[in-house]
């Protein structure tokens, strides 16, 4: 159940960030480049986080070197999960504020 419930649920945290991005340059509020450049600088922030997180990790706690060994790393269905979830999360948000409900 874990597999399937963490993609779904990073994907219905994305639906809204990636609407409010997408509703505030098409809206004028900002421009094009900017919220790309919010989207990119953000998830390069959160990768390199985890990255030196993992190696802090396995450099300083042996027992964990082990358990991320057996980490899960993300498949084609697991990408696909998030993406549809983000999806139907942004949509549902966009008819519950534009009144499509």
């Amino acid at each position: 159940m874990r597999s399937i419930a963490t993609p779904f649920v990073a994907g219905a945290l994305m639906g809204p960030m990636m609407l409010s991005m997408l509703h505030k340059t098409l809206s004028g509020g900002t421009s094009p480049v900017s919220a790309i450049t919010t989207f990119v600088v953000g998830h390069f922030a959160v990768l390199l986080a985890l990255l030196a997180s993992f190696a802090v990790a396995r450099r300083f706690i042996p027992q964990l070197r082990n358990r991320l060994g057996r980490m899960h790393t993300p498949r084609a269905r697991h990408v696909g999960v998030m993406v549809m979830s983000a999806g139907a999360t942004a949509s549902v948000v966009h008819l519950a504020i534009h009144g499509g409900f």
